[in-house]
């Protein structure tokens, strides 16, 4: 995986969940180093993402909607593009 791929998510509680156009400058957000895995359809797509400066055992699924930027799910996608084609 691509250690160079950031991402910024908010820190967003299932009881206490905003609208990610809403975020203040207060509210903490976490860096994604990288997408490992995906998972459900493309209504329903979740990433298994690994957090910068977290360890593994953080690792935790994403909804695609919660992610701010989409950059990082784009560069996922052609990697495994590029990795299917090499067989």
């Amino acid at each position: 995986m691509d250690d160079d791929i950031v991402n910024s998510f908010p820190d967003l509680s299932q009881k206490n969940k905003k609208n990610k156009e809403n975020l203040t400058k207060t509210e903490k957000t976490y860096e994604i180093q990288y997408i490992i895995k995906h998972k459900g359809d493309i209504e329903n797509r979740q990433f298994f993402v690994k957090w910068r400066n977290y360890s593994k055992d953080n690792n935790s699924w994403v909804k695609e909607c919660d992610f701010l930027e989409k950059d990082i799910i784009d560069r996922y996608w052609k990697t495994i593009t590029r990795e299917s084609i090499h067989f």
